[in-house]
């Protein structure tokens, strides 16, 4: 057994562990507590880079085509995440699949000089939904498994603010049966419980050596719960809201310290706090083949304020201060008489990530992200392919914590979403 570190400034103490067969044990050292502690408290918004943090609102391909202006229309399998509500205005029993494989980089300049960029650009989530309801009954109802939260960041080792972290990767999946009520022909109220799994593995510099680093991997599971409304007053209108109630995580796994040839693991939880949103929508149909659809959407960021790390000596509370934040869509679709939909769209999203608590594990920057997309109805099948394209404006950093963060970052992503559905 390795001798314990000393205390530490948190008054923290590292208890006996056994190390790797595989490591040697010599006297442990002073571990940098406050440093591990901070990246960890970044290390849960690890989705890609941009204005949204670690929200995912790409959930469909016919709502990604439309910039995910897709709330107050909601008219597939889709909309039990982004209006429920509008299950009741389906007719019939349908399922519809979607992918969203996604490039992504990120740059980041350092103030003196000095580019690097991330790597394994190649990500992406992937979505299922089945739905049922019909003219003759006022009960719809469908289910989804989907992913609102997730992908990931990795820069490579040798990155100047490696001791800020350089992996973060968050595996989430929500499985979400709702049930939509009809009281009367142009309004629908809908309710669920979202059933949601994660997984998150974090990856920080502890020492000048590549080897000297921590890691945490942890899992947990938790409920939370969605709703929606949709009001079609006259044929060519549509309005709708839905919500995706708060919710938190306690990630249940190990951390492992390697520092100087030691090794130790200890068992470890992070317990952080998950936002609720609220998306908003007026759907506009001049005539039955366009469909012109403007949405707000608004994240309460603001509630992952504050995030625990639990280790068998103590709990260390750590800041996050995050902003809640908008994001602004429109989109359209033109549907021909073949069948055939063109669709495109744009939104926009703010930063909310202050630079004082800025962390490149979760380069955050307001982005602008445009799509179009093709859609193809033959008799029951729909099939549909988008293509997306996410442009960061530069973001200047100055203030960070030591000021290892600082510097200039960039951001570029191209996605593609496909779908395929069928209607029985």
């Amino acid at each position: 057994m390795a001798s314990s570190p000393p205390a530490n400034p948190e008054g923290l103490n590292f208890p006996p562990a056994s190390p790797s067969p595989r490591e040697p044990q010599p006297r442990c050292r002073a571990w940098p507590w406050r440093g591990v502690l901070v990246v960890l408290a970044a290390g849960l918004g690890c989705g890609d880079a941009r204005a949204v943090a670690f929200r995912v609102p790409n959930q469909d391909a016919r709502a990604v085509a439309r910039g995910n202006a897709f709330t107050a229309t909601a008219d597939n399998p889709s909309a039990v995440y982004y209006n429920p509500a509008g299950l009741s205005f389906l007719e019939g029993t349908s399922w519809r699949a979607s992918a969203y494989p996604i490039w992504l980089e990120v740059e980041h300049e350092a103030p003196g000089g000095g580019r690097v960029r991330t790597r394994d650009r190649l990500q992406g989530v992937a979505q299922l939904y089945v739905a049922s309801a019909s003219e003759q009954r006022p009960w719809a109802w469908g289910l989804g498994l989907y992913t609102p939260y997730g992908l990931g960041v990795l820069w490579p080792d040798e990155v100047p603010f490696r001791a800020l972290g350089s992996k973060a990767e968050l595996l989430y999946l929500a499985l979400n049966p709702v049930v939509s009520w009809r009281p009367t022909s142009t309004l629908a109220l809908a309710a669920g419980v979202s059933g949601d799994w994660g997984k998150v593995t974090l990856r920080q510099g502890l020492g000048p050596g590549p080897a000297d680093q921590l890691s945490f991997s942890g899992t947990d599971f938790n409920l939370s719960a969605t709703a929606g409304v949709m009001w079609r007053p006259w044929p060519q209108h549509s309005f709708g809201v839905a919500w995706r109630g708060p919710g938190g995580m306690t990630f249940d796994g190990e951390a492992d310290f390697a520092l100087g040839g030691a090794r130790f693991r200890q068992d470890a939880t992070w317990e952080v706090d998950l936002p609720q949103h609220v998306m908003g929508g007026w759907s506009f149909r001049p005539t039955p083949a366009w469909n012109i659809e403007v949405n707000v959407n608004w994240t309460d960021w603001d509630v992952v304020d504050t995030a625990t790390l639990r280790l068998p000596d103590g709990a260390v509370p750590v800041a996050f201060d995050w902003r809640s934040g908008f994001m602004y869509a429109v989109g359209l679709t033109h549907t021909r008489p073949s069948g055939l939909a063109l669709s495109a769209g744009y939104w926009y999203g703010e930063e909310t990530i202050p630079d004082a608590r800025y962390k490149p594990i979760v380069p955050d920057v307001a982005l602008h992200v445009v799509s179009a997309g093709l859609g193809w109805r033959w008799g029951a099948w729909d099939l549909e392919a988008v293509y997306q394209v996410g442009i960061g404006p530069p973001r200047t950093v100055v203030g960070s914590e030591g000021g290892l963060a600082d510097g200039r970052y960039t951001y570029l992503s191209h996605a593609l979403s496909l779908a395929a559905g069928r209607k029985f």
